[in-house]
């Protein structure tokens, strides 16, 4: 049990048994990666060292203690080449500084060489409580130079490769892990050269050598670092075990060895569990962040997919627009005598192809319209406009249609004057749009267009029907794009679901209002507020 006399025995003892298990765990997770290869060689050498510093403080006699000097020197003249190795696999820069890593490599081989000669390393001496330390040769601070450097160097790579931006979150937050242990474990294990330069000071950090492999083979292994608790909680734990098992091994009396190894033994089974349902937690954050990633890369699809949709559609319409308005011409020629006056049958049919043209014209409009208003294209021309003069066109345009339903269509309102900053034709759209829907969808009753100019500030414009109403589960969806009622197919099949969605967003932009008030086979009030403007300019 001489082994474990004191903290700095046990700390290297432990540091080379877990560099040994790091190294084959991580190489058993995927012996064929690179990186996994070069931390195994790092393990093997770093726990070469450990083991061989901790014989050389408990040997027994001078030619024991330069046996053991010899090999710790040479393990450590071999650990600043296979980290930089390391961490050139890992941050896939292998092939970038193959050079210098060759160059380092052989310089490092003759420090490997040089190990024996007592002008680099002398013999090891007594020095505060250890019986044997190493000592240095004269030239041994050029190995120290040349041990830091390269770890220094290596430590830059990392930093370099954190700062690219093409590195994902993941594994810019795994470099970060191994950056930031690298740090602690060489500051650690380097600690032992103040003793070996003479400088009398014990090296405490050597705990922190011990539990760096730990956290370097977490982040090799594990795949996602999503969450910083399960990592939080794993290495405390562990190092709550170091520290407790050091305890009882050190401890001074059979008594302590056992209270201590009872505590021990409690924090292994509350340690576990405390891991078991915080890997658990994070199991379901990462389910969840899976999921959302999911959705977030199916909504990115979604919103191209309407942008191509929206690009088709503009195109399309684009291209409709052209024969759609010579038919429309010429069929109006036609009916006003311009090639010769047509008979009673033909006259009929070429009415028919007229208002046809005139019914799709309207949809290819509102078709370019959706595609302007998602594309930020529409554009308003404001002007004072008097929305009873608007009204009063609307109801006189759509009175013979409401007529031949058999519909009462009236307009109520009172004098002219109720003046709003509007684009005119947009307006008139709306209004239009609204009464439009309100005869369609009305087959016996009436529909009345109401125009209240009493508010000093607002024109509130209200179309009221005794049509079929909206249900009440679609009142929430109306405005939207292709949008229909489930009643409203059986009496007009051939809209298409896009009226109302315009309607919403030329008054947004108008900066007005709109809302419904409908129940079902009684009805519907739609009614819209627009800011007033005091008079016509």
């Amino acid at each position: 049990m001489y082994l474990f006399a004191d903290y700095y025995s046990l700390s290297l003892f432990m540091g080379g048994v877990i560099a040994l298990v790091s190294g084959l765990v991580a190489f058993v997770n995927d012996s064929k990666k690179s990186a996994n290869i070069a931390w195994l060689l790092l393990t093997v050498t770093t726990a070469i060292w450990s083991f061989g510093y901790l014989l050389l403080i408990n040997a027994t006699s001078p030619l024991e203690a330069l046996i053991q000097d010899w090999i710790l020197h040479a393990a450590a003249a071999l650990i600043p080449i296979t980290y930089l190795a390391f961490v050139l696999h890992l941050t896939k820069f292998f092939k970038k500084f193959k050079n210098v890593f060759y160059r380092i490599m052989y310089g490092g081989l003759i420090f490997f060489v040089c190990v024996p000669f007592p002008f680099f390393n002398a013999s090891p001496i007594p020095k505060l409580i250890f019986k044997y330390v190493p000592d240095a040769g004269p030239l041994y601070w050029i190995f120290a130079l040349y041990f830091f450097s390269i770890v220094l160097y290596a430590l830059s790579i990392i930093a370099r490769a954190l700062f690219e931006k093409e590195r994902g979150m993941e594994e810019k937050l795994r470099l970060r892990f191994v950056l930031y242990s690298s740090i602690f474990g060489f500051l650690g294990g380097g600690s032992v050269f103040l003793l070996t330069f003479n400088i009398m000071i014990l090296p405490y950090p050597l705990l922190l050598f011990t539990i760096y492999p730990m956290i370097i083979t977490y982040a090799i292994v594990r795949h996602r670092l999503l969450d910083m608790k399960m990592i939080t909680a794993e290495v405390m734990t562990l190092a709550l075990w170091l520290l407790l098992l050091m305890r009882a091994l050190l401890s001074g009396s059979i008594q302590e060895q056992i209270l201590n190894g009872l505590v021990f033994l409690g924090s292994l089974v509350i340690g576990v569990f405390l891991i078991k349902s915080v890997g658990e937690e994070v199991k379901a954050h990462e389910e969840t962040e899976r999921l959302a990633e999911s959705l977030r890369k199916a909504n990115a699809r979604l919103r191209e997919l309407d942008r191509q949709k929206s690009e088709f559609v503009s195109i399309a319409s684009h291209q409709l627009r052209t024969p759609l308005t010579a038919i429309k011409g010429y069929s109006s020629m036609l009916l006003d005598g311009s090639f010769g006056k047509l008979c009673k049958g033909n006259e009929e049919a070429v009415e028919k192809i007229y208002r046809s043209s005139q019914r799709l014209a309207g949809v290819v409009e509102d078709f370019l319209n959706i595609t302007r208003i998602e594309q930020g294209r529409m554009s308003y021309d404001f002007a004072p406009v008097d929305m009873h003069d608007v009204c009063e066109d609307v109801v006189d345009e759509l009175s013979f249609g409401a007529k031949n339903k058999g519909l009462e269509l009236t307009f109520k309102c009172g004098k002219p004057g109720a003046i709003v900053s509007a684009d005119e034709g947009k307006i008139r759209q709306v209004a239009l749009n609204l009464v439009d829907n309100a005869v369609k969808y009305t087959e016996k009753g009436g529909v009345q267009v109401y125009l209240d100019d009493n508010d000093p500030k607002h024109t509130i414009f209200k179309v009221t029907d005794t049509g079929i109403g909206i249900p009440e589960g679609f009142k929430k969806r109306m405005f939207e794009k292709f949008s229909r009622a489930d009643n409203s197919g059986m009496y007009h099949a051939n809209g298409s679901g896009i009226g109302l969605y315009i309607v919403k967003e030329i008054v947004k932009a108008h900066k007005g209002d709109i809302s419904v008030e409908s129940k079902e086979g009684k009805g519907t009030t739609v009614t819209i507020t627009l800011p007033r403007v005091k008079k016509r300019v």
